[in-house]
């Protein structure tokens, strides 16, 4: 049996918020050059995203993801979607049964125990 459940939550902000503070940095380059940056026409979103996975006497793995977002609209047909921050936890947990399969494979363990 394999189960995969995921969620995903986005949040929106109706205005363009520099949380990451990119922007600013990007300003304070631009104004030692003598020019001026404007505002962006642009949206920032902020999301969470939980994922759970089970595969029957094998493993288990819980991912959790957070990120920042801006969806930056350069014309009508044009835009760019910039995520400038993220942060992701991945927690496996194996079980008996599976353990002596990675054992065989360095690869394969590595990816779910990690390096010591």
């Amino acid at each position: 049996m394999r189960l995969i459940s995921g969620i995903r939550i986005v949040s929106g902000l109706l205005d363009f918020y520099d949380i990451t503070g990119g922007f600013a940095i990007w300003k304070s380059i631009v104004k030692r050059f003598g020019r001026t940056v404007q505002k962006p026409n642009s949206f920032t979103s902020l999301e969470l995203g939980f994922n759970y996975v089970f595969l029957n006497d094998a493993y288990i793995y819980y991912l959790l993801n957070t990120q920042v977002a801006y969806d930056i609209r350069l014309d009508r047909y044009k835009r760019i979607d910039a995520h400038t921050f993220s942060i992701s936890l991945y927690v496996p947990v194996t079980f008996p049964r599976f353990d002596s399969v990675i054992k065989k494979n360095s690869f394969l363990e590595s990816s779910f125990k990690g390096k010591d």
